[in-house]
């Protein structure tokens, strides 16, 4: 499966099941198609987006809801904060940075939340390798995997999410 078609079917199934989706607001990118077919299958879709990259992405203007803060971390804590789950697709260096920081938070017992990562085309084994280097040179516990989950496509991912929901 292609990176576009995860982004469609992951939004077709959070909106099939009527489960609010949560993003970053931009209207451009996978994450664009992951909000469409989150609306277009009666999901609803927040928006987070700082005003600067409001700008420069353009904003999605379609959604439900579309809530611009100050900065990047007013973002992530209003994304954290209003999210039940964290279904992580592919991405840059932004969604490196956010799947980071929301496992740290979990690590720290900040949140109980699952994190599910989508590993298509097998896309976060170079992320895996790299926690097991840190793991084998003594900067973190293996105990770092238990803090979230490998989904090998949509519907495993949307799975383990309906557990633990």
């Amino acid at each position: 499966m292609d990176f576009r078609t995860t982004a469609v079917a992951t939004g077709t199934a959070i909106g099939k099941r009527g489960w609010r989706l949560v993003y970053g607001g931009g209207g451009v990118g996978l994450m664009d198609e992951v909000a469409n077919s989150t609306i277009v299958a009666g999901g609803e879709v927040i928006g987070v987006i700082p005003e600067f990259l409001r700008i420069r992405e353009a904003g999605h203007e379609g959604l439900h809801d579309l809530i611009t803060t100050s900065g990047m971390h007013d973002r992530k804590q209003i994304m954290y904060s209003i999210a039940n789950a964290f279904l992580i697709l592919p991405g840059g260096v932004g969604t490196l940075d956010e799947t980071i920081e929301i496992i740290t938070w979990k690590q720290l017992e900040l949140h109980k939340k699952p994190i599910i990562l989508i590993d298509t085309n097998k896309f976060w084994s170079y992320f895996l390798k790299t926690l097991e280097n840190s793991v084998d040179n003594g900067f973190m516990d293996k105990s770092i995997f238990d803090l979230f989950e490998i989904a090998p496509d949509v519907d495993a991912a949307i799975a383990k999410i309906e557990t633990t929901l």
